[in-house]
């Protein structure tokens, strides 16, 4: 599979942001993808050591819109915190060359 396929996006929230500052940062990834795939591709794309990967997955909700007319689905998805060692950032707009 390709790097670029496993990693959809980042995660830019309230709560990710201030995770910056511990040097941890989030991901949503693709659902058959476990830490070791993940902690290979972003070291590999970014340039950087990483020190822990933490997965979750966040289920599927379904949401009534509009007077119960329409209903709104958010599928399974799965997302990876990593933690960076010390004295390292990461730009997550920005690969390495």
């Amino acid at each position: 599979m390709d790097s670029y396929s496993i990693l959809i996006k980042p995660v830019i929230t309230e709560k990710a942001v201030k995770g910056e500052a511990e040097s941890k940062y989030s991901f949503i990834v693709r659902n058959k993808t476990n830490k070791v795939v993940i902690k290979k591709i972003i070291e590999d794309l970014y340039g950087i050591k990483i020190l822990k990967v933490n997965i979750h997955s966040l289920p599927k909700k379904t949401r009534i819109v509009g007077r119960g007319r329409s209903i709104s689905k958010r599928p399974l998805t799965k997302r990876a915190t990593i933690t960076l060692e010390k004295g390292q950032k990461l730009d997550i707009h920005k690969f390495k060359k």
